[in-house]
């Protein structure tokens, strides 16, 4: 009698708990760092630099997500995961120790090159440890892993803070990735190709070889280091200009968003799969799903807890409790795509329109002068959506990812999400503010332009989820 496969038997139940506990330590100490960041700043002072505690590591992990892509096709996941790994823990011993606020930041910078290595790899090692029928269970519990943190890690962080002082938060952390780290199993000799791979020769970037008619590449191609280089600065500065949605606007705001979406724009072309936007390839429309509905997700949860506190006078307890709970049912459409509930070509259409429906409703609700708690729960649709659509984006990217280049269109995956989030929350921020400067604080205008953003951008996810089921050139 031939057993059911499972991530929890003897074959895969180290490499299981491993992956789950690696991302469950990373997103722990992305998400602590909000809670105990206002503690450290009073203690270091440089307030000045506080806003680039969050930009540093935004923007080295565009570098390390692009250089990890390569080297795991490369070298394979393990020896990235190890590095980055490494140079997280190390990062987290700068931050935790730091005799200033310039030294934290600089941590802040490491962690993020960690980071990015660390998150590239664990898309390859689910790929390369499982068969193809457990993959989408592994990627349930890996959204669990990045979802659970947003509802104890807060709070737990706080209450850490309180107790032992922040720097233990920061570093506690590298003795429990440790023990994760040797769980994991080499998957060396183990990719195997799923039956529904695709050739994605097109979805090289410009300037590296093409692969073959199988979908292969020359392992000697080098990341674009230098565009990733200069595009990070222009995430940088971008999410710095982002944080002016809670500010004032200054006289340098418009030429600083300037250049930096020139510096975006130029790189672009080196950074993602060639002719991602219009590539009859549907690894290439993968990517351009995620990062529609990444920064159509981010730009109305960063409005909507402002909304809440602003016009309602809700406290930030009760504001945060309203996207705690959506995360709940993120993780309920990350099940439903691990389970493959619906069928593979409804999954990311289904998952945006949710999404667009969620926001909308919640844009009408809040616009209308109804209960901001009713507010709560259409918006709890969007984060269903969300789990739904996003979960299916890593699944069959690479479902449909040869294993040359499994390493690659994942680091595409997390580029577009990265580059869209920053683009749209810059944006959408002068526009904010430019907005409240002529219609008053108390205008509902502002944030109905921000929510409809949101909602366009979930109906074009739509559009592009329908575009990923149409099969590749080649192919019936």
């Amino acid at each position: 009698m031939v057993s059911t496969p499972s991530l929890f038997s003897p074959t895969h139940r180290r490499s299981t708990i491993a992956l789950a506990a690696l991302p469950f330590l990373v997103a722990f100490e992305a998400l602590a760092v909000s809670t105990v960041m206002p503690r450290a700043a009073e203690e270091l002072g440089g307030v000045s630099l506080y806003p680039l505690v969050f930009a540093a590591p935004l923007a080295t992990s565009l570098v390390s997500i692009v250089v990890a892509g390569a080297w795991n096709d490369r070298q394979g996941p393990m020896r990235v995961m190890t590095v980055g790994l490494v140079v997280f823990c190390t990062a987290l011993f700068v931050v935790g120790l730091a005799p200033s606020i310039a030294v934290l930041v600089a941590g802040r910078a490491l962690q993020g090159l960690g980071m990015g290595f660390v998150t590239v790899s664990l898309y390859v090692l689910i790929a390369r440890l499982y068969p193809p029928s457990l993959q989408p269970r592994m990627f349930t519990v890996l959204s669990a892993a990045w979802v659970v943190p947003g509802l104890v890690g807060p709070a737990l962080a706080g209450w850490v803070t309180e107790v032992a002082g922040w720097r233990i938060v920061f570093l506690a952390v590298p003795f429990l990735v440790l023990p994760a780290r040797l769980l994991l199993q080499d998957p060396t000799g183990a990719a195997s190709v799923p039956g529904e791979q695709v050739a994605d020769a097109d979805l090289a970037p410009t300037g590296s070889p093409t692969g073959s008619a199988s979908g292969t590449a020359s392992s000697t191609t080098r990341p674009p280091l230098i565009a990733a280089c200069a595009a990070a600065l222009g995430v940088a500065a971008l999410s710095v200009i982002g944080e002016q949605a809670e500010g004032s606007l200054s006289g340098a705001t418009v030429p600083l968003l300037v250049v930096a979406l020139a510096l975006v724009a130029l790189t672009v072309p080196r950074l993602l799969p060639r002719r991602v936007l219009f590539s009859p390839d549907r690894v290439g429309r993968l990517v351009m799903a995620r990062g529609v509905l990444a920064a159509s997700f981010v730009l109305a949860e960063v409005y909507l807890p402002l909304q809440l506190v602003a016009r309602y006078g809700m406290s930030p307890a009760h504001a945060g409790l309203i996207l705690t709970v959506s995360t709940v049912t993120w993780f309920a459409g990350a099940w439903m795509a691990g389970r493959e509930m619906l069928p593979e070509r409804a999954r990311i259409p289904a998952g945006a329109a949710a999404m667009a429906l969620g926001t909308l409703a919640t844009a009408a609700v809040l616009l209308g002068g109804h209960s901001p708690w009713l507010a709560g729960l259409t918006w709890c649709l969007t984060g269903l959506g969300m789990g739904l659509a996003f979960t299916s984006t890593s699944i069959l990217t690479m479902r449909r990812s040869h294993p040359t280049r499994q390493g690659r269109n994942s680091a595409a995956l997390q580029v577009a999400e990265a580059l869209t989030q920053a683009v749209m929350l810059a944006l959408t921020g002068v526009a904010f503010q430019v907005l409240l400067q002529d219609r008053g604080e108390t205008s509902p205008a502002p944030y109905a332009a921000m929510f409809a953003a949101a909602t366009a951008l979930a109906l074009l996810g739509v559009l592009v989820g329908v575009a990923t089921r149409r099969p590749a050139r080649g192919r019936r």
